[in-house]
């Protein structure tokens, strides 16, 4: 059997792109399950909201990739975190951060404890 290798095909960018569709798939199917919307109910719309515009041109380039996986009929991009009502928060895994750095825990919990 002979493989054809066409590295010059794949680009740094391409693979940027790529991934960026797979994490907006993952999401958006992790999404599905935890209001348990079928992926064969269609939904209206999907957005993706992100604080770099090239991320969201690459999710943009790769929309039908999206719609057709996530069976979605619309894909809006987005930087504006208020108008969607997006808040970010972190919570430690006081388990693991216990067992690893034992004295410093109380210090490196209070700075990863912050809300947007």
């Amino acid at each position: 059997m002979r493989i054809l290798c066409r590295d010059w095909l794949v680009t740094r960018e391409t693979e940027e792109a790529v991934s960026w569709m797979q994490s907006v798939i993952n999401l958006g199917r992790l999404a599905r399950d935890r209001a348990n919307l079928p992926i064969k109910s269609p939904l209206a719309e999907v957005v993706v909201v992100h604080t770099e515009q090239k991320v969201l041109d690459d999710v943009s380039r790769l929309e039908k990739y999206i719609l057709e996986e996530l069976n979605v009929r619309k894909l809006t991009v987005s930087t504006d975190k208020t108008t969607y009502n997006v808040r970010l928060s972190a919570e430690p895994d006081h388990k693991l951060l216990g067992q690893r750095f034992k004295k410093e825990f109380k210090s490196i919990v209070g700075g990863i404890k912050v809300s947007q």
